[in-house]
C-alpha cells in the first residue's frame, strides 16, 4: 500500500519550514537576542501556516513511535533560549478560562520553544528513516501535537515577539539573573545531534511528489 500523502507538496513545504525552525534554535553562542527574536518572529507564523495546511492524516499504524528528543535535549534547548532571552523570557498564560482556573498555566517562552522543538525534532527524525508507515505516523503525531499542544502556544510566542519588536521591549545589558540554573554545557553535543537534519536534504526532498 502506497501512502501518497507523505509526499504531498504541503507536507514537503512543512518539512522545509520545520527544518528552518530547528536550525534557528541551533544558533551559535555569539548570536544576539535582537537577531534571534527578529528571525523567530518571521518563521513562527510560517510554521503555523504550513502546519495548518497539512493534509488530514487519518490514522497512525503503530503506537508509541520512537522518541528522539529526550529530556536532556529538551532541557538543553529550553536553557539555551532562556540564557539568550534572559529578562525577555516572559511567562505567558496558557489555556485562560475564567470558569476553570485549574486548567490555566503560566509558561516561559523558552519552554514553548522547547515544546515545539521536541515535536518537530521527533517528527523530522522519524520521517527521514524512510519507511512510509513511519513517515505517516510521524506526520499524524506531529499534526495532532499541532492541533492539541503547540499550535496555540506558538501564537503566544508570535504575539510576545511582535510586542518586543514593535513596542521596543527588548532589554539590553541584562543583569545577571539571580538564582539562575547552571547552564548545561551541551552546545557542541546539541549541534552534533542536529547535523544530520541540516545536511540531510534526503531522498524524500527529491521524490516525485504526488499532489
Amino acid at each position: 500500500m502506497s501512502l501518497p500523502l507523505v509526499y504531498h507538496k504541503d507536507v514537503i513545504e512543512f518539512i522545509t519550514v520545520a527544518k528552518e525552525y530547528i536550525a534557528l534554535l541551533d544558533f551559535p553562542e555569539e548570536t544576539d537576542k535582537q537577531t534571534f527574536i527578529f528571525k523567530a518572529h518571521k518563521i513562527l507564523p510560517l510554521l503555523y501556516l504550513k502546519a495548518s495546511l497539512l493534509p488530514d492524516i487519518p490514522e497512525a499504524f503503530n503506537e508509541g513511535n520512537e522518541r528522539f528528543c529526550n529530556e536532556e535535549l529538551y532541557d538543553a534547548i529550553r536553557n539555551k533560549i532562556h540564557q539568550l532571552l534572559k529578562s525577555n523570557d516572559y511567562e505567558v498564560l496558557i489555556n485562560y478560562d475564567s470558569q476553570n482556573l485549574d486548567e490555566q498555566e503560566w509558561i516561559k517562552l523558552s519552554e514553548i520553544h522547547a515544546d515545539i522543538f521536541q515535536s518537530l525534532y521527533d517528527f523530522l527524525n522519524l520521517y527521514r528513516i524512510g519507511n512510509e508507515e513511519m513517515m505517516n505516523d510521524a506526520l499524524y503525531e506531529c499534526q495532532n501535537d499541532f492541533k492539541m499542544l503547540w499550535g496555540k502556544k506558538s501564537l503566544q510566542l508570535i504575539e510576545s515577539f511582535h510586542r518586543m519588536l514593535f513596542e521596543n521591549l527588548i532589554t539590553e545589558d541584562d543583569d545577571e539573573l539571580e538564582n539562575e540554573e547552571t547552564p548545561l554545557h551541551t552546545e557542541n553535543w546539541f549541534t552534533e545531534k542536529l547535523k544530520d537534519i541540516h545536511q540531510d536534504h534526503n531522498h524524500h526532498d527529491h521524490h516525485h511528489h504526488h499532489e
